[in-house]
């Protein structure tokens, strides 16, 4: 998790906390001594919400040490751990629990333990926990690492691997995404990510905390409820061993000691072996592929964008279909595995949300994979009406060319074209402490306004892209919105939180492309300026527009069309016009759910679907269909697909 510092009243010290820490308050900053620490206090009781501390923000006593943390809105310096420092909070400012990312010593963006936090989701009790537990030290020792266990205190453990050669955050991360993804095959109940509507028990293996500023609870940490203890346990007592209460933590200490110490140099110095599984990231443009190994670094990106085209349908399928699939299209080699597709995706869905992002492809509780999106069995609806202009293909050009140039102007302009082709009114600003670019939406009631902020990046990558300052300009010129604009942003989780704190949207000049090329409009991309990174909402807004409700109604209209023309002409060689039936909605509906069931479709159209078709194809713009009479309870229609 990830905690900002919020000024507000001082919560009372407990006396009871207090003592704790000054029992605990050695062993932890005999492990953990000189890194950064935050700390929660409960202002309204141990069962209301926390107050966090963190970014050094409290008044710092002489003998409390600080330590500065590079990050991406500049250094912030946080309170280092010390026996001092930690009864001091717990003291002066009522801090209740502590936690840490737990780096090195000498440098905060480096990783002195790895943890693995396994927390009980749908009903899964401590049981299962402790199996999963016991599931993943296995794949830990498959790599010659071991981790000192914890109770995290009523229910749920973690796991502290030991690294002495204080490995990079950026190299951790994947290595634990591949012991969670590999203990996630060896034990039914363990998921890989968080499934948000999943039914029954399961465990869950968090590894998101191993990133500097997302801390989890440190070792003899209080926890509110019951004011239990992160407690360090021996793995033979995984079954048996019980966490301490800040009521019997003396006792418990007194008669086995510091734990973690222990269990810390039983292990000795573990190194961080390479990991199994391959990194996942997004590719080049889908194409077939040759033989390939599933050791080459290569076929991440080919087997994700594989699953993107196989399941762009919307209908789920498992690894094997997935493979089978990718290999008839020769999107995939026959050499890959149904094993090498799952890891891969599971993979991907656990990196990607780790970054607190948007996995473009999600797994169900039956270990299917679908894209993010509702599911669409309907059929391909006909070509009825127009589809929506692109913009020319030299705006997106421009703008690729000038984010990476070195004319700021030139780039600001260049957005500003490309907003204006969208539909907006842009207007282009620029200079200190004005934004660089104003949009109005020229929707009459519906309207709305967005500062633009540009920045350009030699590199690609937009460095520091300051959201405060966007934030800023769209208050001062009294804009609803403000947004980013630059060739590519990082997706760090600091990243990610300002834009959230902020309110800012951040657009890619690859989204701006896609949405000349879609012809997207105002009315549309409103969504798209809510605070985050906006390619996780254009993938869901392109979505809906091919999937959506329009994509129904214009499937009604084609089935409309093509059953009615078909009844009207069998009467025309058969009957007489008296005694031709009427196409109301009821009769409508009838066509069209026989039309979708023999398609294989699962469930019925709507009164409104069909209504709503009656008003396209009777438009006297489409005219594809006239109401029979002045009561508009009937078509006829005039013209076949």
């Amino acid at each position: 998790m990830t905690h900002e510092s919020h000024a507000s009243a001082k919560a009372e010290s407990d006396p009871v906390v207090v003592g704790h820490y000054e029992l605990v308050a050695p062993l932890i900053a005999a492990s953990f001594g000189g890194t950064p620490v935050a700390a929660a206090s409960y202002p309204d009781g141990y069962d209301g919400d926390a107050q966090y501390y963190q970014h050094a923000a409290l008044p710092i006593p002489r003998y409390v040490s600080t330590v500065a943390v590079p990050t991406v809105a500049g250094e912030r310096r946080y309170v280092a751990v010390s026996p001092e420092a930690l009864t001091w909070m717990a003291r002066d400012h009522g801090a209740v629990t502590f936690f840490g990312w737990s780096p090195t010593p000498e440098d905060p963006r480096r990783c002195g333990y790895a943890r693995i936090i396994v927390e009980p989701f749908g009903g899964a009790d401590n049981a299962a926990a402790a199996q999963a537990a016991a599931a993943t030290r296995e794949q830990l020792h498959e790599q010659d690492t071991d981790a000192i266990l914890l109770r995290s205190g009523a229910i749920g453990y973690a796991l502290y691997v030991p690294l002495a050669d204080g490995p990079s955050y950026l190299a951790v991360r994947p290595w634990l995404e591949d012991i969670r993804l590999h203990a996630s095959l060896a034990f039914e109940l363990i998921s890989a990510y968080r499934h948000m509507g999943r039914k029954g028990a399961y465990v869950f293996l968090s590894v998101e905390t191993n990133t500097p500023g997302r801390v989890s609870a440190l070792p003899y940490a209080l926890r509110p409820e019951e004011l239990a203890v992160v407690t360090p346990l021996r793995w033979e007592n995984l079954e048996s061993g019980s966490y301490w209460t800040v009521a019997d933590a003396r006792e418990r200490l007194a008669a086995e000691g510091d734990v973690f110490a222990a269990e810390r140099a039983r292990i000795g110095a573990c190194r961080l072996p390479k990991s199994r599984g391959i990194p996942l990231g997004m590719s080049a443009p889908l194409e077939p592929v040759g033989e390939l190994q599933v050791d080459d670094p290569q076929p991440r990106a080919h087997v994700l964008d594989a699953a993107l085209a196989i399941l762009a349908d919307g209908k789920p399928r498992e690894a094997g279909e997935i493979l089978a699939a990718g290999i008839a299209r020769k999107l995939l080699p026959a050499t890959l595995t149904r094993k090498a597709v799952y890891i891969l995706l599971e993979q991907y869905i656990a990196r990607t949300q780790g970054r607190g992002r948007t996995p473009r492809i999600v797994q169900d509780p039956d270990r299917r994979f679908r894209v993010n999106h509702f599911r669409d069995d309907w059929p391909a609806p006909p070509a009825l009406g127009e589809p929506a202009a692109a913009a020319p293909p030299e705006i997106a050009r421009q703008l690729a060319a000038s984010s990476r140039g070195a004319d700021p102007a030139a780039f600001e302009r260049a957005a500003c074209d490309a907003f204006a082709h969208l539909g907006f009114l842009a207007t282009h600003v620029g200079g200190e402490g004005a934004p660089d670019g104003l949009l109005r939406a020229p929707l009459g009631g519906l309207g709305y306004g967005v500062a633009l902020e540009m920045k350009t990046a030699g590199s690609g990558v937009v460095k520091d892209p300051d959201a405060a300052e966007a934030r800023k300009n769209a208050d001062a010129s009294g804009m609803e919105y403000a947004a980013l604009v630059g060739p590519e942003f990082g997706d760090d989780v600091e990243f990610l939180g300002e834009l959230q704190t902020h309110r800012v949207a951040a657009f890619t000049v690859a989204d701006l492309a896609l949405l000349l090329d879609r012809g997207s409009d105002p009315y549309e991309m409103r969504t798209l300026f809510a605070p985050g990174i906006v390619a996780d909402r254009l993938d869901d807004l392109l979505w809906m527009r091919d999937h959506g409700e329009s994509k129904r109604v214009a499937v009604v209209a084609g089935a409309i069309v093509d059953a009615g023309y078909a009844a009207q002409s069998a009467v025309a060689v058969h009957g007489t016009p008296h005694n031709a039936p009427t196409l109301t909605a009821d009769a409508a509906m009838l066509l069209v759910d026989e039309r979708l069931a023999s398609a294989g479709v699962s469930d019925a159209c709507t009164r409104e679907q069909v209504q709503a078709a009656f008003a396209y194809l009777t438009s006297p713009l489409v005219r594809r269909a006239v109401w029979a009479d002045d009561t508009r309870q009937a078509i006829v229609v005039v013209r076949a697909l």
